[in-house]
């Protein structure tokens, strides 16, 4: 499974080239919004809400 890899080379990718708080924090907020974005994806996909312009509802 590639997820283990890929989380493996994000960590050493931030280590690498993130040397300030600042850009760890950075990093950290792209992650968080890459989640939420997938996550988004997943439970639009769960409820059936895939037709492209159409509003729906928040739960």
């Amino acid at each position: 499974h590639p997820a283990p890899q890929d989380a493996r080379y994000a960590l050493n990718l931030v280590l690498q080239q993130c040397q300030t708080i600042e850009m760890q924090q950075k990093a950290v907020q792209a992650l968080i919004f890459k989640c939420d974005l997938l996550w988004t994806q997943l439970e639009a996909l769960d409820r059936g809400d895939t037709r492209p312009g159409v509003q729906h509802e928040r739960e």
